[in-house]
C-alpha cells in the first residue's frame, strides 16, 4: 500500500542528498570537503590527546567522534557544552554488551558498512520477502543507515564515528520502500504487525520505528506492539521490548503513529542548545528528548552538523561513507541508552527500564515532567547510576545506606547474589571488595523506586503538611498529631515519625489510584497500635492495614463478589517494637507482610474500585476506635505488585 510519509523531524523533507551536477564536479567537490572533514577530526582527536585538559570519561579513537557533539558537547559549532547525552561518562561503565541487541525498522541498513558490519545481528525484509534488508538506495532511503550509526556504530576501531554503543547488536527489519523524499510504499498492516512479532521472537531486546505514519491507528500494528512490550508478552522472555518511536506530530494537524502509543517510548528534540525542534510536539506522550541534528538543505545557515554512518558511494547523502546530515531522528539516541542499561541490567522489565530512562532525565522546563520536554534530555550516565544505585540498595528501601552494608559483609568471601554487585557491567559472581567499593561509590544515594507514587516519610519537626517525597500528593494533619524527631533511631525508624494519638489523630491524602484499576502495594512503618485501629485506609471503601481484635496484621481489601472478605495473618504487631508492614495485590492474589517476611496471603480477584483518597491512621470513615495510637513512619504506596 502506497502511503504518504513524515520522517520524524522532517529527515525524509530534508534532501539528504546533494543536487547531482555534473559527476566530475560533485566528486571532486565531495572529496574535498570529505577529506576536509576527516582532517578537522584528525585535529579535534590530537587536541584531545595534547593533554592540555584531562576531561573525565573515556574517548575513542574514531577520527570523527571529536565533531559528535550530541555524545560530547564541548560547544563545537558554537553549542553550550554539556548539551549531550553524556555518553564518555556513560562508557566509564559500559560500551555496550553485544548480546544486546536493536531492532531498526523502516528502510533497510547498508549491511556491508565498515562501522556497521560487525555489529549487525541477521535481519529480515518484509517487503521483498528475503533476508537481504538493503535500502532501496534512493532519496530518503539512508535514514536507517544513519540510525544505526547513531545507536552502534563499531567504536574505538580507528575508523569513522561512535554510536552510543560500541558493540551491541543492529537487526535491520525493512517493512517500507522509498520511492522519493514524500513517499514511500509500506507493507500491509498485517505484515507490519508481523514484523515487530518476528524481531521479539528473534531476540530483539529493542525496537525503533523511526517514522511517523501519517494514516489512521492500525488496530493490529497497535495490538502487536503491545504484545512485544507488555511484561508477560512474547517480548524477551515475558520481560517485554522497549519500543522508542517520535513524539513529533506538529508538522501537520491530526494523529500519527507509532508515538502516540502508550505502549511506546516518544522522543522530541532538542538542538545544541537544549532548545527544542521546531514544530514540536507538546502533550502527555512526550516521555523524553534528546540531541538531533538538521542539514542545511532544510535549515540554510542554521543548520545544525550530526555526524553518522550513510549508506556507502554516491547513493547515500554523502558521497563516500559517513554524513553530517543526519541525527534528526532523536529517538535513535534513547534506543541507544536504553541499550547501554539493558546492557549491564538484562533482567529488567520493560518498564524498569522505561522508568531509568524517564527518571534519570537532565530536567529540562518546568520542574519534573512537562509537556514539552517530556522528563528532559536523556543522560546516559545518570540513568546507569540510578540503576546501579538500586542494585546496590540491597534491601531496597530507596537508599544505600549502613543496612545494605551490613548485608554486604554478611556476604562477604560468598557467591551470594544479592550482595555480589561488582563489577559494574556485570558482576563476577563473588562478595568481594569490589562489591564494597561499588556500594561506596553510591553510599547515601537515594533514587525513585520503580512505582512508587506516593512516600510520605514523616520526619517533618512542624506545620500541617506531610509532604510526599514521590508524587506531589502531600498530605494534611486532622487532630494534632505530632512530629516525632528527624534523626534515625531518636522518633522513627526511618528518620524521624508521626506521634498519633489514637483518639482524632489522622493524615489525610488526596486520591492517588483506583484498586480496581490494577496491582498496588502500600507499606508502612509502625510501633504501637491497639486491636482495630487501622494504619491506612481508603476514604469510604476499604481499611487496606489493620489491627484485628487479637492486635494481628489484617486487611479489608477485598473482592466484590460473594467469595470476598478479610485477610487474617497470625502475626502481632501491637507488641510496641517497630514492624514494617504491607499489603500487595498482585492481580490475583493478596499478601500481607510483617517484616518484610509473608504473613498471609490468598487468591481475591474482582476488587472493589473507588475514586477516594487516603486516611493514613484512621479508619475509612473515621469512626472511633479505628484511630491509630503510637507511631507511623515512611508510608508508600505503589502502583504495581512488589517484594520486599
Amino acid at each position: 500500500m502506497r502511503v504518504p510519509l513524515v520522517m520524524f523531524l522532517l529527515t525524509v523533507l530534508l534532501g539528504l542528498r546533494r543536487q547531482r551536477k555534473k559527476r566530475c564536479k560533485m566528486n571532486l567537490v565531495q572529496s574535498k570537503r570529505t577529506w576536509g572533514v576527516w582532517l578537522v577530526g584528525v585535529v579535534a582527536l590530537a587536541q584531545l590527546a595534547s593533554g592540555a585538559e584531562e576531561p573525565n570519561g573515556v574517548f575513542p579513537n574514531d577520527p570523527l567522534f571529536p565533531l559528535q557533539w550530541h555524545l560530547h558537547n564541548t560547544g563545537q559549532n558554537g553549542g553550550t557544552p554539556g548539551v549531550d547525552i553524556n555518553a564518555v561518562k556513560a562508557w566509564e561503565i559500559t560500551t555496550g554488551d553485544p548480546n544486546i541487541i536493536v531492532a531498526v525498522i523502516g528502510e533497510g541498513i547498508d549491511l556491508d558498512h565498515p562501522d556497521l558490519v560487525n555489529n549487525l545481528a541477521s535481519g529480515t525484509d518484509f517487503f521483498e520477502n528475503d533476508d537481504l534488508p538493503y535500502p532501496s538506495r534512493v532519496a530518503g532511503s539512508e535514514v536507517e543507515t544513519m540510525n544505526a550509526g547513531l545507536i552502534s556504530a563499531e567504536g574505538d576501531n580507528g575508523i569513522g564515528v561512535t554510536g552510543v554503543t560500541w558493540h551491541c547488536k543492529i537487526m535491520p527489519v525493512r517493512i517500507l520502500n522509498m520511492i522519493n523524499q514524500n513517499e514511500a510504499d509500506v507493507v500491509p498492516q498485517a505484515k507490519e504487525a508481523a514484523a515487530y512479532r518476528w524481531a521479539a521472537g528473534q531476540g530483539a531486546d529493542i525496537m525503533i520505528h523511526a517514522w511517523v505514519m501519517s494514516r489512521s491507528f492500525p488496530a493490529a500494528v497497535h495490538a502487536s506492539i503491545t504484545e512485544v512490550t507488555r511484561p508477560g508478552g512474547i517480548g524477551r522472555n515475558g520481560k517485554g521490548c522497549l519500543f522508542v518511536a517520535p513524539a513529533h506530530f506538529g508538522i501537520e494537524p491530526g494523529c500519527f503513529y507509532p508515538g502516540l502509543y502508550p505502549e511506546t517510548i516518544s522522543v522530541d528534540g532538542v538542538d545544541p542548545w537544549d532548545n527544542l525542534w521546531w514544530p514540536h510536539e507538546i502533550g502527555s506522550r512526550v516521555d523524553l528528548v534528546a540531541p538531533y541534528g538538521c542539514p542545511p538543505r532544510f535549515c540554510g545557515n542554521s543548520a545544525i552538523p550530526m555526524w553518522t554512518t550513510d549508506i556507502a558511494g554516491p547513493a547515500g547523502a554523502d558521497a563516500l561513507d559517513y554524513t553530517d546530515q543526519g541525527g534528526l531522528v532523536a529517538c535513535s539516541l534513547v534506543a541507544g541508552v536504553a541499550a547501554l542499561i539493558l546492557s549491564i541490567e538484562p533482567n529488567l522489565t520493560s518498564e524498569e527500564v522505561r522508568h531509568y530512562l524517564c527518571r534519570s532525565a537532565h530536567d529540562l522546563g518546568e520542574p519534573g515532567r512537562d509537556d514539552e520536554y517530556g522528563w528532559g534530555r536523556v543522560d546516559a550516565r545518570a540513568a546507569l547510576d540510578m540503576v546501579l544505585t538500586c542494585r546496590a540498595d540491597l534491601n531496597k528501601d530507596g537508599i544505600v545506606d549502613e543496612q545494605d552494608l551490613a548485608v554486604l559483609e554478611q556476604f562477604m568471601g560468598t557467591t551470594e547474589p544479592l550482595a555480589d554487585i561488582a563489577p559494574a557491567a556485570k558482576p563476577d559472581g563473588i562478595v568481594d571488595e569490589l562489591d564494597r567499593q561499588l556500594m561506596m561509590q553510591y553510599w547515601h544515594k537515594e533514587y525513585p523506586e520503580f512505582g512508587l507514587v506516593a512516600r510520605w516519610k514523616l520526619d517533618e519537626t512542624e506545620g500541617l503538611i506531610a509532604a510526599d517525597s514521590a508524587g506531589g500528593y502531600d498530605a494534611t494533619l486532622s487532630g494534632g498529631p505530632l512530629w516525632s524527631g528527624t534523626s534515625a533511631g531518636e522518633g522513627g525508624q526511618v528518620g524521624g515519625a508521626l506521634a498519633l494519638d489514637g483518639v482524632d489523630d489522622c493524615l489525610i491524602a488526596p486520591f492517588i489510584l483506583n484498586p480496581a484499576d490494577g496491582p498496588f502495594s502500600v507499606f508502612a512503618w509502625v510501633k504501637g497500635g491497639e486491636s482495630g485501629q487501622v494504619i491506612v485506609s481508603q476514604t469510604g471503601a476499604a481499611n487496606w492495614l489493620m489491627s484485628d481484635v487479637e492486635g494481628k496484621l489484617m486487611t479489608e481489601f477485598q473482592g466484590s463478589g460473594r467469595f470476598g472478605g478479610p485477610l487474617h495473618s497470625q502475626t502481632i504487631i501491637s507488641d510496641g517494637q517497630w514492624h514494617r508492614i504491607g499489603l500487595v495485590w498482585d492481580g490475583s492474589h493478596r499478601t500481607l507482610y510483617v517484616d518484610n517476611v509473608i504473613a498471609a496471603q490468598d487468591t481475591q480477584t474482582a476488587p472493589s474500585g473507588s475514586p477516594n483518597g487516603l486516611f493514613i491512621g484512621c479508619g475509612k470513615a473515621m469512626e472511633p476506635g479505628t484511630f491509630f495510637w503510637g507511631l507511623i513512619d515512611d508510608v508508600r504506596i505503589y502502583n504495581r505488585a512488589i517484594k520486599p
